[in-house]
């Protein structure tokens, strides 16, 4: 039986960093949300049909997969739209990650889902809850170099997350990223010897 931890953290907070880590180190597996997401919603993917029928085909793009900024724009334009968007995937990406779940053997393994305090449907796909925590200038500053974004893009950005604080309530596990690589391997190597402890105890 394989023990299922959701990994979580606000934009920029190194989720991708950390799975990785855990995976190079330790060959713990992570199913990625975002990357499912990504694939329903690529050329041919099968939630296009669906966006397609509900929002019509100036959101779709000239390969037949999602066009994200004018879906983005379509979302700041109609505040019903994020919502019904989330109801022709969610259901899809749940199924998805239960599908890949079932295929999985491990003692634990990862189901990375960044919004879990918004998308609380999902909690019931694991049993412990890993936060991915730094300060909120810090994911400002990550953001803005990675997705070359202005200062009030990225602050736009984080305002459309939950808070630091809401995210801290359902952790069972926090991995503070705020300093150096080294300090990160230290507390992953840290944390996987507590969950090789706690789930071989099961």
């Amino acid at each position: 039986m394989t023990h299922w931890i959701a990994l979580t953290g606000g934009i920029g907070s190194g989720k991708s960093t950390v799975a990785e880590l855990f995976f190079e180190r330790h060959h713990i597996p992570t199913i990625d949300s975002d990357i499912i997401a990504r694939e329903l919603t690529a050329a041919n993917g099968k939630a296009i049909p669906l966006i397609r029928r509900e929002f019509g085909d100036d959101v779709i793009d000239i390969s037949g997969s999602l066009n994200r900024q004018k879906m983005r724009h379509v979302i700041t334009q109609d505040n019903t739209a994020k919502a019904r968007l989330e109801q022709l995937l969610h259901p899809m990406i749940f199924a998805a990650i239960k599908q890949q779940q079932a295929t999985i053997q491990a003692l634990y393994a990862f189901v990375a889902i960044p919004l879990l305090v918004e998308q609380p449907q999902f909690m019931c796909l694991s049993e412990r809850v890993l936060l991915v925590d730094c300060e909120e200038n810090l994911q400002i500053e990550r953001i803005r170099q990675r997705n070359q974004w202005t200062l009030e893009q990225a602050q736009a950005a984080l305002r459309l997350q939950a808070t630091r604080e809401q995210r801290q309530a359902i952790a069972d596990d926090i991995i503070l990223n705020s300093g150096s690589l080294n300090d990160l391997i230290q507390q992953v190597d840290n944390l996987h010897h507590d969950y090789c402890r706690i789930f071989q105890a099961a």
